[in-house]
């Protein structure tokens, strides 16, 4: 009996789950993440988890980025290839994983 009431408990709680099916992560472009990042970015700034040069150096390396996306559009007329997005997914990777270091680094001080 002591089963049956757990495994009619069990299924109750995991239909809803296998009712919904997968979950899908939303498609961000390039743009958006960049938005996103900024945003991040100028948060912790005025939250005091960067200092002013650290946020002068993240924000170095965004016009860096745009410059190089302004580049890449002129060489392929107006438009980013599918090479130019997954460089730049890397770039910006590598902007949003400066911005954490920094920030968990002010933690840890703190």
């Amino acid at each position: 009996m002591i089963r049956y009431t757990l495994a009619m408990l069990a299924a109750a709680l995991l239909c809803p789950i296998l009712l919904c099916g997968p979950v899908s992560a939303e498609k961000l472009t390039v743009t958006d993440r960049q938005q996103i990042l900024c945003a991040k970015m100028e948060k912790a700034w005025k939250s005091g988890q960067l200092s002013l040069k650290e946020y002068e150096k993240l924000q170095k390396s965004f016009i860096k980025f745009e410059d190089r996306i302004e580049r890449m559009k002129a060489n392929n007329g107006g438009r980013l290839s599918y090479d130019n997005i997954e460089s730049l997914e890397r770039d910006l990777n590598g902007i949003s994983v400066s911005l954490h270091k920094k920030q968990l680094a002010k933690r840890v001080a703190d």
